[in-house]
């Protein structure tokens, strides 16, 4: 079971790590300038993006015996690069604690002037869950949303094929937007279900690579649905994208 977050704000080009606000989170509330941890308290990766991006932190009151934790190497463009630079710790993830203060931080020097900078973690209850037996299917998919720059924009899924009556279990995702950073999912309930929302980076042609761990079962199941609940979407974007696409990884069960 994991959650994406993230930070994404504009940063002046000293090359100083500058704290970079929270995007609005429906699961993790607010503390500050950051979001306030709930029981997925286990970081299971890190990732920073930005067009002249030289350095990011991330930042937790249960780090301070040991550190925070720097990530390194950054993703430097408006893309995630080819291949992607993550921390990916879901191997062996971290401890952090629940009920505290998460804080992003990130650095560029583009030696004229301010830029957006994202920094995406992925936090988890420490277990990868199980890959039901069954052969994966990728399913694609479209939809026509209009996004909303820096905020987590909702979208639903047309598949392209309609799917058998039954369960299944989501193992992996893509998502491609013309802006877009990442994507999670919102499982059967709405947007106001208390309930985590695992997703992965976005990517924006078709010849990107997306993080190899976030397909085909690398992070586990990430949710069950059946044929008739279908999850959506959220989309973190750098524009106001109205064409979406990508494929769902899944296992009948």
């Amino acid at each position: 079971m994991f959650h994406t977050f993230a930070f994404q704000s504009s940063i002046s080009n000293d090359g100083n790590l500058h704290q970079t606000t929270y995007v609005p989170d429906s699961i993790l509330p607010p503390a500050g300038n950051g979001l306030l941890s709930n029981a997925l308290a286990y970081l299971m990766a890190l990732a920073v993006v930005g067009t002249n991006a030289t350095r990011g932190q991330f930042q937790a009151p249960s780090l301070r015996d040991y550190g925070n934790i720097d990530i390194d190497p950054v993703n430097i463009g408006t893309v995630f690069e080819n291949p992607p630079r993550l921390n990916d710790y879901s191997q062996k993830m971290i401890p952090l604690a629940a009920a505290e203060e998460w804080d992003g931080f990130t650095a560029q020097n583009n030696g004229s002037t301010s830029e957006t900078e994202t920094l995406l973690g992925w936090c988890s209850d420490n277990t990868i869950q199980p890959v039901p037996p069954k052969k994966i299917v990728q399913i694609y998919w479209t939809a026509s949303t209009t996004l909303v720059s820096g905020k987590w924009s909702l979208i639903a899924m047309t598949l392209s094929q309609p799917l058998y009556s039954g369960s299944y279990a989501l193992v992996g995702a893509r998502l491609k937007s013309a802006g877009a950073v990442a994507f999670r999912f919102v499982p059967s309930g709405g947007i106001s279900a208390t309930t985590n929302r695992p997703g992965g980076i976005g990517v924006q042609a078709d010849d990107q690579l997306d993080w190899p761990r976030q397909r085909f079962g690398g992070w586990g199941t990430w949710l069950q649905f059946t044929n008739t609940t279908v999850p959506q979407i959220e989309v973190l974007s750098l524009s106001n994208d109205t064409s979406e696409s990508g494929i769902i990884d899944i296992v009948p069960l």
